[in-house]
């Protein structure tokens, strides 16, 4: 058996964690909406509101009146009601994570989570889908299951940009208005680990002090005119390595679930569909310039997802013919999975 059943306490603390982060997210979001400060300024014998945001110039909301005395207490009111609120959620979510931990709940490396949690953080979770290995993660909690440690065990992750619709990778950082926010995917990855450096051999690829890694790809365009730019600040940012198979997987049904670590954090993931990534595995472990032992271990990985889907999670199974899910993947790779066993 590929994967291991939780127990029952453990599905609890598993539902638990994510009714908490789903709720924390949105006290998050909620509280974002009243970011910065109003107070008054004197000008010219005037008392004037104003509403500031860091990084930004305050701006002015009209001079003293009852309705700018009223805006300004009910920002206030509502500021203090959500930050109330947000506050009590991340006591009790940090509160379930202590038992997380003692209940042995995940087994996610505590990088992958900070980084997830991260992409939320910075509103580039909708940009950015974990791919490889550690999408596996991903899958457990849909069936509440954990899968083999041999089959997860890595020290890398892959992050596959969404780059379809030619939006510069250094603009995903232009709509932080704070002074702190980072200005390019390297600056992003120093928020999770201050550690982590560009790789000196490969320029898609950030390590920390640790020996984690982050690979950072994308599909290769199939005409020069669908070719997004790359843009980077300097040359000490990550430039996306370009794979042209990526555009099966980045035209697939993503996956918004979660991960949790051996220490109990949780964070939402977006990773590929767990049919893509089957199909995906299966095709490069056929590949001849695929390193053997690595070969090996993507047909494992297949067999063992397909075997989840088989077994635990019915809603991924296929009402359509075989050839007829996934359009994005070639009939050559679904037929290739069929032959190893792995229907739908």
């Amino acid at each position: 058996m590929n994967f291991s059943s939780l127990d029952p306490a453990q599905i609890k603390a598993l539902v638990d964690s994510k009714s908490l982060l789903s709720n924390h997210l949105g006290a998050l979001h909620e509280l974002g909406a009243v970011r910065g400060s109003m107070y008054w300024r004197k000008s010219n014998g005037q008392e004037y509101l104003i509403k500031e945001i860091s990084g930004l110039p305050g701006k002015s909301l009209g001079r003293r009146s009852p309705d700018t005395e009223a805006i300004k207490t009910a920002f206030e009111s509502r500021k203090k009601e959500l930050k109330e609120r947000e506050s009590g959620l991340r006591f009790a979510l940090e509160r379930q994570q202590k038992i997380n931990r003692v209940l042995g709940v995940g087994h996610c490396p505590q990088t992958l989570v900070e980084l997830c949690s991260a992409l939320d953080r910075h509103g580039l979770f909708q940009r950015f889908m974990v791919i490889g290995t550690n999408a596996m993660h991903g899958y457990e909690p849909l069936a509440g299951v954990k899968f083999q440690d041999d089959l997860l065990a890595t020290l890398d992750v892959d992050l596959l940009w969404d780059s379809r619709n030619r939006v510069q990778l250094l603009d995903l950082f232009k709509k932080e208005p704070e002074k702190s926010a980072p200005r390019n995917f390297l600056d992003f990855l120093k928020t999770v680990d201050p550690s982590f450096q560009l790789d000196s051999d490969v320029d898609h690829r950030a390590v920390n002090k640790n020996g984690f890694m982050v690979d950072l790809v994308r599909p290769r365009a199939r005409s020069f005119v669908d070719e997004p730019l790359d843009q980077v600040s300097s040359d000490n940012d990550i430039s996306p390595a370009k794979i042209f198979d990526m555009h099966w997987l980045l035209s697939a049904p993503s996956l918004d679930s979660f991960c949790i670590s051996s220490t109990g954090k949780i964070a939402r993931m977006r990773c590929v569909d767990p049919r893509a990534f089957v199909l995906h595995k299966n095709w490069i472990s056929s590949q001849a310039n695929r390193d053997p032992e690595k070969k090996r271990r993507d047909f494992f990985q297949a067999k063992a997802v397909h075997e989840l889907i088989t077994e635990l999670l019915p809603q991924f199974q296929q009402d359509t013919p075989e050839m007829d899910f996934m359009p994005s993947f070639p009939s050559k790779v679904k037929s290739k999975a069929g032959k190893a066993g792995m229907k739908f």
